[in-house]
């Protein structure tokens, strides 16, 4: 098996994880607020939600919204510069963060040595794709966010004596059992890297 395969079994492993986590079997009307919300990189804001309902020609569309976050199909979002709460598709997150956020980042920490600084990361993460990192595309708050979701492949730990934060790769043994830092997954989809990009 060469490399890119390998790379590309374990994406397709994560994203059928994501499928089978989400029932198949869903009312015609929640399927219809699921494709129509992958036209929306941050979701619809809940103001807009009856307009977006007459549109679509659903009733009640608060009532089915509360009903699809329940069931974890949608979330409720609120970033930090944001006026008001968005409702976002939970499965369209959960795939950027797999196949951008987390390769991302630990492409980022391969590159440093498996070490950065917290009060650095965003910076460092704008050296390295031209772009700032966008938080809300991922629902995410801050960089803490950022942290907890990913502790699967990082920690974050407080230097001493200094007492700054450090955010460190998660280090897995290779075959003959030395610790090394985790590779990172080279996933890269130009497209939408350039159109995050223009946005």
């Amino acid at each position: 098996m060469t490399t890119n395969t390998y790379i590309m079994s374990l994406v397709c492993q994560q994203l059928q994880e994501i499928r089978s986590s989400f029932d198949p079997h869903i009312p015609p009307v929640h399927k219809t607020l699921l494709d129509e919300l992958k036209g929306y990189k941050v979701g619809i804001p809940i103001s807009g939600l009856p307009s977006f309902g007459n549109y679509l020609g659903v009733k009640g569309i608060k009532k089915v919204v509360a009903e699809m976050v329940k069931k974890g199909l949608l979330l409720y979002f609120k970033g930090p510069e944001c006026e008001e709460t968005y409702v976002m598709s939970a499965r369209a997150v959960a795939v950027r963060r797999i196949i951008y956020l987390k390769n991302d980042v630990e492409e980022l920490l391969n590159r440093h040595g498996g070490k950065i600084a917290f009060k650095s990361f965003e910076v460092l993460y704008k050296r390295q794709f031209h772009f700032p990192i966008n938080y809300e595309f991922y629902a995410l708050t801050d960089l803490d966010h950022l942290c907890q979701v990913l502790k699967d492949i990082l920690v974050v730990e407080v230097a001493n004596p200094s007492g700054a934060k450090v955010i460190k790769a998660l280090e897995v043994a290779n075959p003959s059992g030395a610790k090394v830092i985790k590779e990172a997954v080279a996933v890269k989809i130009y497209n939408l890297r350039k159109r995050k990009r223009n946005e």
